[in-house]
């Protein structure tokens, strides 16, 4: 997250240019959010979660917003994407900021969005971003599936798989050369993972292995608008783009006739067709 603060001209025409930090990956490609806040103080005015401030131990949430100071907010919380409740009640200091925490998170995966208190009657300022967590269980020395439904701070597999036991294997596919790519071992000694550059943006995802099994959590932003995750002919690892769970068609995937989808569960995996509308034996969820 990077903030620039400037003076504008009337009548200028301003062009902004988003490029990476290492010149080695000029051309990797990622996502971009700006948000304008058009204001002659120096307050930020719309109200937004901090991704640096996302925070997950036992049964605990936490996150930093910011917004109008002194502004009464209220947290909904939802668990599936569809339906959200409100869940907590606050407002924001006079610096514009407000330190929100959920000491009941006990489900596997919690979403957060924030509102201002009625700007008129059932009419709500809405936080610009929404936030959450997702938990994930690493079956010791059982090949799993894995991928990242966040947008993270650092979408990198050092960032979004930061502490994993020793020893931990990631294979990724590559969708070109169509074979895996080396694989990425992680040991605390050498500093980490082997490629800790590898990308796991969200819907990118890969094979975990681990001797010894452990748990995780991915954390971030839920991404906004009309999400295209391109699916290449051949092989390839795929997965929803945001937290949600769900059957192939609804979550849009571009299925064509004769295609497969093979999902790995427990180590096994299953096979599921697509032939002349029909899907063989089931439809994948």
């Amino acid at each position: 997250f990077a903030q620039v603060t400037f003076t504008p001209t009337s009548g200028v025409t301003y062009h902004i240019a988003v490029d990476g930090y290492n010149p080695a990956f000029a051309a990797e490609s990622g996502i971009v959010k700006l948000t304008i806040h058009l204001s002659s103080g120096t307050t930020t005015s719309t109200l937004r979660f901090n991704p640096n401030s996302l925070q997950r131990t036992t049964g605990q949430f936490q996150a930093q917003l910011t917004g109008p100071p002194n502004t009464t907010i209220r947290i909904e919380r939802s668990s599936d994407l569809r339906t959200w409740g409100s869940y907590h009640a606050g407002s924001l200091s006079a610096m514009g900021t407000y330190t929100f925490t959920n000491s009941g998170a006990t489900g596997a995966a919690n979403f957060y969005r924030a509102r201002t208190s009625e700007v008129q009657p059932a009419i709500f300022i809405f936080s610009c971003n929404a936030v959450g967590y997702a938990d994930y269980t690493v079956t010791a020395s059982v090949d799993q599936m894995i991928a990242n439904p966040f947008n993270a701070v650092d979408n990198r597999i050092s960032g979004v798989i930061a502490g994993p036991e020793e020893g931990t294997q990631f294979f990724k596919w590559d969708d070109e050369e169509d074979a895996w790519l080396p694989t990425n071992t992680y040991h605390s000694l050498f500093g980490g993972w082997s490629d800790p550059n590898m990308p796991l943006a969200p819907g990118e995802g890969g094979v975990i292995r681990s001797g010894t099994g452990f748990n995780g959590t991915f954390l971030g932003e839920i991404l906004q608008g009309y999400q295209v995750n391109s699916v290449p002919s051949g092989y390839s690892i795929r997965a929803s783009k945001y937290p949600r769970a769900d059957v192939i068609t609804s979550l849009g995937f571009p299925i064509a006739n004769g295609d497969n989808i093979v999902k790995m569960s427990n180590g096994s995996l299953t096979t599921y067709t697509f032939h002349n509308g029909i899907w063989t034996p089931s439809q994948p969820v």
